[in-house]
């Protein structure tokens, strides 16, 4: 079978200069201060979702004490410690002041910056004078305000929603603005809980809820009651989870109960005695799993929400010691036809602001029926650190559009998720639909011109045209240009450099003729859906069928070329660039 073929070249010439450039971007922003409502999400050894007016009401009934800083700004909030409180040991009531040792804080602001902090730098534990502010009193004014959405002497500076601050910071790096989340680090905790929190099930259906475990401490034994609404459920049965189990097969033990549990559907209680390892040396498993599984049958004739919780939950170490206050979390099952709110991530793109730097947009939207409360929203850019930022409450089928500060591009392409309610705020009619990745790639101003290309019977293919204006610096360097198959049959996509003298390498070039002792010590990158170190042998870089073509238009490719360049690589004079010539084929696969 003859299979239709056709090449087209790509010319790049590049000056290579070396040097370094340091850029500043200021962060841009979608909304204002007054216009954006704001969770804080404290996490620790449960997770809290502190909204605006309610941490305004806070402050307002415990407030810091004052700071003045050295622009004659004077800050005020709420003290740390008691926003601490509220997750650092399972009693939101009170401060773990012996916790406040072992755990490092963790304080993320809204453009994704990270500053770890140990409470020992501080005076922290009871002290007013390390505060997350809320309000400031700017130089020369005479009220307090909500913070700005940046400093006013400073704008690559973000304040707003939160800032912590006060005279018991030891350092000025501690002072984080545009506060969004604040976790506790390395805290030794054990959660026992119902998984998953909340589930929509239909009249009459057999599901089935977990209870599971989270815990850095080995563990040998465990026990628990559950409660549920008889009137609304009933419960089947009860099986062991794997969380001891496995661990104790795989060390060559087994695991024993210490009864079996006994199941009320009048009341709506079922006592588990738990179970325990026999054998299997003398340690137990850590970290998360499954205690045991519960099967339910819903109510045929019930349109409601049912509660589960649990009490009496005893989880026990490797000496037989119970391990105090374990984090208990109870669930919410969802019975027929009752309202609930449903977050999903109904858009997400990717748009180029300047050579080398893109912003992201997104769009979270509640699709359910129900009004949802305000959240967080994750975004993870190639499983980089999240940048986290909050979600207003959004009535049924309301939507919440954010556009985020422009970011560097830092490879052929970046992968975007984005998670709705990422804390887990919002109790949902479906918890499986919340995420939505994207991959994106760049293309510059310097490489987009579409040429034409001979059409055959059943393939046409455009590439991008001559790119010889690329300045090369010292480190990575990305040129971006269209590409466009058209076929009616499936096809392929790939690239070489058939030139021997080069074989992949950009190679110092003047007028048509090669210096070939001197070359870029490393490979040039070609990417499109894939990326490749062009060579002298055809790779491929992209593939597709007649389905994924727009009509008449073909299907539109980002091909993009990256280039390391190291210190050790001569810059070039006397009129020489480095150059290669790129070898693109298409080639139908019927």
């Amino acid at each position: 079978m003859k299979i239709p073929r056709i090449s087209r070249r790509l010319i790049l010439c590049a000056v290579l200069v070396l040097a370094t450039v340091g850029m500043f971007l200021v962060p841009a922003a979608s909304v204002t201060a007054a216009e954006q409502e704001w969770p804080l999400q404290l996490v620790g050894a449960t997770t809290v979702n502190i909204s605006q007016a309610e941490f305004e009401a806070m402050a307002a009934a415990t407030p810091s004490n004052t700071y003045t800083d050295s622009d004659n700004n004077t800050w005020r909030g709420l003290a740390l410690w008691r926003l601490i409180a509220l997750v650092d040991d399972g009693d939101p009531a009170t401060f773990n002041s012996a916790l406040a040792s072992v755990y490092t804080i963790s304080l993320t602001a809204a453009d994704g910056y990270v500053k770890n902090v140990v409470p020992g730098d501080w005076v922290f534990a009871g002290s007013e004078d390390v505060f997350v502010a809320n309000e400031v009193q700017l130089d020369e004014t005479p009220d307090f305000v909500e913070l700005p959405l940046v400093n006013p002497l400073n704008p690559s500076k973000m304040w707003y929603p939160l800032r912590v601050n006060g005279s018991g910071c030891a350092f000025s790096s501690q002072r984080v603005g545009a506060l969004v989340k604040v976790e506790l680090l390395n805290l030794p905790v054990t959660a026992v809980g119902v998984s998953p929190a909340s589930q929509a099930v239909d009249n009459g259906a057999s599901f089935t809820l977990d209870l599971a475990i989270d815990t850095d401490t080995a563990s040998r034994g465990w026990q628990a009651n559950v409660a549920f609404d008889a009137a609304k459920m009933q419960c089947t049965g009860v099986t062991e989870g794997g969380f001891l189990l496995d661990y104790a097969i795989a060390n060559g033990g087994g695991t024993v109960s210490g009864g079996a549990a006994t199941i009320d559907n009048v009341v709506g209680t079922v006592t588990i005695p738990g179970y325990a390892i026999t054998g299997a040396g003398s340690g137990g498993p850590t970290g998360t799993g499954t205690l045991c599984t519960l099967a339910f049958t819903a109510n045929a004739a019930v349109d409601a929400f049912a509660a589960v919780s649990l009490s009496g939950v005893v989880v026990s170490d490797v000496l037989g010691v119970i391990i105090p206050g374990p984090v208990v979390t109870g669930g919410t099952v969802a019975i027929g036809d009752v309202p609930m709110p449903d977050l999903v991530v109904s858009a997400l793109s990717a748009t180029k602001d300047g050579d080398g730097t893109y912003t992201i947009a997104y769009t979270i939207t509640n699709q359910g029926n129900d009004d949802a409360v305000a959240c967080s929203t994750s975004i993870v850019v190639d499983g980089g650190a999240p940048i986290v930022v909050a979600c207003p409450a959004l009535l049924a089928g309301e939507s919440d559009t954010q556009t985020l500060p422009a970011q560097a591009f830092t490879s052929p392409t970046d992968t975007i998720l984005v998670t709705a309610d990422s804390a887990d705020a919002v109790s949902e009619s479906s918890e499986l639909n919340n995420a939505t990745e994207i991959v994106y790639a760049l293309a510059s101003d310097g490489g987009n011109v579409i040429i034409n290309g001979n059409i055959l019977a059943k393939l046409e293919l455009t590439v991008p045209a001559d790119i010889l204006s690329w300045v090369l610096k010292q480190g990575p360097n990305s040129i971006s240009g269209a590409a466009n198959v058209k076929c009616n049959t499936p096809w392929q996509l790939q690239v070489n450099d058939q030139d021997a003298n080069t074989n992949g390498h950009m190679t110092k070039w003047q007028t048509d003729v090669y210096d070939t002792s001197v070359k870029l010590a490393n490979a040039l990158y070609v990417g499109c859906e894939s990326t490749v170190a062009l060579s002298g042998s055809n790779q491929l870089i992209a593939d597709g069928v007649v389905d994924d073509q727009d009509a008449d238009n073909g299907q539109d490719l980002a091909v993009t070329f990256s280039q390391q360049v190291l210190y050790s690589d001569p810059v070039l004079g006397d009129g020489y660039t480095y150059h290669i010539v790129v070898t693109f084929t298409a080639s139908s696969t019927f």
